[in-house]
């Protein structure tokens, strides 16, 4: 097929005078070329073919067809200004971010009708005087479409040694409608959390310390949010109770072991920055986990239930002392007993009561416990 096409080729020469180009491949040392043959009429008899080899042309020529065709399939809008401003390329994708049908409506028209206002000012003030500083600059800014709508957009400008500038630019409406959502989101968690009268807490055990709590911890505990931050380990015994303290690894263990969603209590001590005991119900769940599965952070709440323990103390000691009072037979011989329950209850060593005789006349020491 080939030995036909120049046979035809060279005949069209001779039959027209005219010079006849062909181009066509050849394997080299087991390589593809590419060559260009210029065929020329000279007599009757004879004709010159003129040949050069094209492969370096070829590839370049590839190259800049698949740029081209990935610069039109990009998802990315992309335009070519020239020195003076004006747009020159513009693909698919930058059209439909601006709002644009054809590319005839924007050819020859300067980049300032994609901004208006105050965007438009900072771009001639700021932005461009960048670009030439720099050689290229990148930025968000609000796009103005065609029919005036505003759109979000992150914009990359290089500038080319012969004053053409590269404009990319990606519509990042979806991103910033995530963002707001987000923040959104934030501060109602924030004021829920503001709101609640426990202590809501984010505890990390590889770096031991409290890594988020809310304003509760201080009416609690005393703490600022800054402090129990800076303390580290909660389950120290300069903080927590130390007969409280001994039961917090076998309750991670099955924090890091549970179902996930699953919720778990346990009750203990804190100490108060003015020193004094509080007794606190902790709910947790997982909150994070390393990449090996390890338990890494947990997510709980703080319930106050000082009053609540310091009435069942009060409920034990009074039905104990009843107790002891109903198996004597009378008060004097069960007070005692009862000095003993409340020694026990506030930590004193011993305790004595005097009380009035019969007649209220003098005063009766009773039996030290």
């Amino acid at each position: 097929a080939f030995a036909e096409k120049i046979i035809a080729r060279n005949q069209q020469a001779i039959d027209t005078g005219e010079i006849q180009v062909v181009e066509y491949q050849m394997p080299v040392n087991g390589e593809l070329y590419d060559f260009e043959a210029r065929i020329v009429f000279c007599t009757e008899d004879e004709i010159i073919a003129i040949v050069r080899d094209i492969t370096q042309r070829k590839r370049s020529e590839s190259l800049l067809h698949r740029q081209a065709v990935a610069m039109a399939q990009a998802s990315e809008g992309i335009a070519i200004l020239n020195a003076a401003g004006e747009v020159i390329y513009c693909n698919a994708a930058r059209l439909k971010i601006y709002g644009y049908d054809s590319l005839e409506e924007i050819l020859g028209k300067s980049w300032k009708i994609f901004y208006e206002g105050a965007e438009l000012q900072r771009f001639e003030q700021e932005v461009l005087s960048a670009l030439v500083q720099k050689g290229s600059y990148s930025t968000e800014a609000v796009g103005c479409r065609r029919d005036r709508s505003k759109v979000p957009i992150e914009v990359s400008l290089t500038m080319l040694p012969d004053g053409e500038i590269i404009c990319i630019v990606r519509d990042i409406s979806e991103r910033k409608q995530t963002e707001a959502a987000l923040r959104e989101s934030q501060r109602f968690t924030q004021q829920i959390a503001g709101a609640s009268p426990n202590i809501l807490y984010v505890y990390d055990l590889i770096e031991q310390r409290t890594i988020y709590a809310n304003a509760s911890i201080y009416h609690i505990l005393g703490y600022t949010v800054e402090e129990i931050q800076g303390i580290g380990p909660w389950m120290k015994p300069t903080l927590m109770h130390p007969e409280d303290s001994i039961k917090i690894p076998d309750y991670l263990q099955q924090v890091e072991t549970g179902r996930e969603g699953e919720i778990f209590e346990i009750e203990y001590r804190i100490r108060h920055k003015d020193g004094s005991w509080r007794w606190i119900v902790s709910r947790d769940t997982v909150f994070a986990k390393t990449a090996d599965g390890k338990l890494k952070q947990i997510l709980g709440t703080g319930t106050d239930i000082t009053e609540s323990k310091q009435a069942e103390d009060e409920i034990k000691l009074l039905l104990a002392a009843t107790q002891a009072i109903s198996q004597s037979a009378d008060f004097h011989s069960a007070l005692p007993e009862i000095l003993r329950l409340l020694c026990n209850a506030i930590g004193w060593n011993f305790a004595e009561a005097w009380i009035p005789t019969a007649n209220g006349t003098f005063l009766e020491h009773s039996e030290t416990w």
